[in-house]
This record gives C-alpha cells, structure tokens and sequence, in this order.
C-alpha cells in the first residue's frame, strides 16, 4: 500500500457511495486507477466492501455486549467457541476484569435469555457473563450514526436529528 492507497482508502470511509470517476477527480488519477486499486485493495483483503443496516432503525431485535470471564487457559477456546454462534455478530479477546467482550443480536428476550442459559452455558471455560442491553448507537464502524428518536414523532415514527 501506498500514499495513494491510504487515500483511497479516506474517501471510501467518508462517501462509500462515491463513483470511481468522482474519487479520481479528488485524487488526480483517472477512474481506472481508482477502479484497479479498489480491485486490488479488496483482492489483497486490504479493504472490505459491506452493507450495514443501521444499528438503531429496528426496534425488533435485541442487541446486547457480553462481558465474559473466562478461565485463563480457556480464552482462545471460549473465543473460537463463541465466533461460530450465528447470533455474536463481534467477538475480542481483551485485557482486564473481562477476558472476551462479544456483541449479538436477538429477535426476542426470550431468545436472548435461552441463548444466555442454554448456549452459553454450555461453552467450557465461561465463569461469568455481565450482559449490557444496547438501547442506541452513537458510533459504529469508525463513524457516528444518526440518534433514532420515536418519542420526537408524534406518529410514532422514526425520525432523525
């Protein structure tokens, strides 16, 4: 990667929607370079390209952050374990009270509680889970988000500020 790349890089992360002909204009290249070191950022897994939908548009599912301790020989074992359930969207390995930190995403609370009860109480090496009810992303993905508000519409509608 080159100064060219990392400034590819910064205008994809401020307008992903940008077309390659605009990029070029700001970069001074022509949209085939920008074509072919998109294609080259994304083949050498440099980049990922991805949709996202926004973290606080639906009020269906029930996102929560695990805050797990772990037995200390158990640590890569518990993280393999748990970045193959369907439901952990986001799993780390960190330094301090926590031994993992995961995020998941749940249709109902119930589900989330079986999911507490019966799938990760069955992981080998869990000795504790603190779970953290996410109510609304400021930031995610490097970037903030719009604050969701139902309570600012009359309606009920979602509406943005």
């Amino acid at each position: 990667m080159d100064d060219l790349d990392d400034r590819l890089i910064q205008l994809l992360e401020q307008n992903p929607r940008a077309t390659h002909a605009e990029m070029a204009a700001s970069l001074g290249v022509s949209a085939g370079t920008v074509s072919a070191r998109v294609r080259k950022l994304v083949d050498d897994k440099a980049i990922q390209i991805a949709v996202y939908p926004h973290p606080n548009v639906s009020d269906e599912s029930v996102p929560v952050m695990l805050a797990i301790r772990a037995d200390m020989l158990s640590i890569n074992s518990v993280a393999t374990e748990l970045a193959e359930m369907p439901a952990i969207t986001y799993v780390a390995v960190t330094a301090g009270h926590y031994q993992l930190i995961a995020v998941a995403e749940f249709p109902t609370r119930e589900e989330l509680l079986q999911f507490i009860t019966d799938g990760l109480g069955a992981v080998s090496g869990i000795t504790g889970v603190e779970t953290l009810m996410l109510l609304s992303t400021a930031k995610t993905l490097g970037r903030a988000v719009t604050v969701m508000d139902k309570a600012a519409s009359p309606t009920g509608e979602v509406v943005s500020r």
